[in-house]
């Protein structure tokens, strides 16, 4: 091996290490819910969102759209409204905040859990609800039984 050879696997080498680094570092710092979730219409739906330590005393959000700079507010730690479609609670001392949606309808398929970043971009995480009718639950079931 030529010491060019050498120099060009060492600096990949680094740059490796750096990237596992980085990915290492963030994803102890995100935002963690599930990716996708199915339900029917009409159903509620408790989702938790797990926040690093150094979120604890971060405002915590539920956003809903597809897309997170154009999503807008559905409820807010600050903001707490416990009737109505959407709830939101923050346990601090397991680092997961809660959010409920009820009575859920074929509009209600994206959302964020968001952990608001003072002077910096806000860490969330994307989750998708997909709606299943009433006869895949039945259909479901007949086959267990």
């Amino acid at each position: 091996m030529t010491c060019r050879q050498k120099e060009e696997r060492l600096w990949l080498l680094s740059v490796s290490v750096k990237i596992l680094y980085c990915v290492l570092v963030a994803g102890v710092h995100s935002v963690i819910t599930v990716s996708k979730v199915s339900v029917k219409a009409g159903d509620s739906i408790t989702i938790p969102c797990r926040y690093g330590s150094e979120y604890m005393d971060h405002v915590k959000y539920l956003c809903k759209g597809s897309h997170w700079k154009f999503c807008s507010y559905a409820v807010k730690t600050n903001q707490p409204r416990s009737s109505g479609k959407f709830s939101i609670s923050d346990d601090k001392k397991q680092r997961i905040f809660t959010v409920t949606i009820k009575d859920l309808t074929n509009t209600d398929t994206d959302y964020w859990c968001i952990v608001e970043i003072n002077g910096g971009a806000d860490d969330g995480h994307f989750m998708k609800i997909n709606f299943v009718s009433l006869f895949f639950f039945l259909s479901s079931k007949h086959l267990v039984v």
